[in-house]
């Protein structure tokens, strides 16, 4: 019981304990640089990472980013959950649709950012190549998640009479869910590093991107990491709202002793 209980506090401190490390680390440097443009202090980068939430403005273009991350992300699951589904049912579809996929990942983001911005203006752009390069992910965690099915689970409730509406919403929607789940949240993480850095190029209006570039360019480094940090966090804390949404819904169904 006493070996459980190190453990478990050890389990609880580690990420904590990174932490500190990577911010003694960041002193050292800063302190060996000695130049707060090029590397600035742990304590300057928090002053105005605090100093963020005394701006107006700072509110306006954090919910503005947090807009474009979920209307991608929703816009992404919709379309790539929509494919994978029709692509698991017909396997013409799915080899029609191989090289738009492929295509989709091998392009380069920022051709994908630069084009959006000559065709389409710089305040959709972010969202248009969140779509463009989020979907794939999608398309393909949904897609290997069907794939990975227990077709015979499929057969036996067919045979047994099982409804078509009883399987899917019994069987194949909570197993694709809980297959394809962990991708998703790293999907919706990925997403907020690639609105932002799309704000950042095409300096989208009251953005996070639009004040990450603005600090750059007035060399504002400590600003420009406390931006940094905060997209940081947003990414984080998408991705483990969607793993704690999951564990709850485990919870709920399986009982109280379900962890995974």
């Amino acid at each position: 019981m006493p070996n459980n209980r190190k453990n478990l506090i050890l389990l609880s401190l580690s990420p904590l304990i990174t932490l500190a490390i990577l911010v003694i680390l960041s002193l050292v440097v800063a302190l060996a640089v000695g130049n707060e443009i090029i590397f600035p202090e742990p304590l300057s980068v928090a002053r105005e990472f605090f100093a963020l939430f005394a701006d107006g403005d700072f509110y306006l273009s954090l919910l503005s980013t947090l807009l474009k991350v979920i209307v991608s992300f929703a816009v992404s699951l919709v379309l790539g959950a929509g494919f994978a589904v029709l692509a698991s049912s017909c396997k013409v579809l799915e080899r029609a649709l191989f090289p738009i996929v492929a295509v989709s990942r091998a392009t380069p983001t920022m051709s994908v950012i630069f084009l959006c911005l000559l065709w389409l203006g710089r305040d959709v752009s972010p969202v248009i190549v969140t779509v463009i390069v989020g979907f794939p992910m999608v398309y393909s965690a949904i897609l290997n998640a069907i794939k990975a099915c227990d077709k015979k689970i499929l057969e036996m409730s067919k045979s047994f009479g099982v409804s078509k509406r009883t399987q899917f919403f019994s069987y194949l929607l909570p197993t694709v869910a809980d297959g394809a789940y962990l991708n998703l949240a790293s999907t919706l993480a990925f997403c907020v590093k690639l609105v932002i850095s799309a704000e950042a190029i095409s300096m989208s209006n009251l953005t996070l991107g639009r004040m990450m570039q603005i600090s750059n360019d007035n060399l504002l480094t400590a600003k420009l990491f406390a931006i940094t940090v905060v997209a940081i966090v947003i990414g984080m804390g998408l991705e483990y709202l969607l793993i704690g949404l999951r564990k709850l819904y485990r919870r709920a169904k399986y009982g109280e002793n379900s962890r995974s």
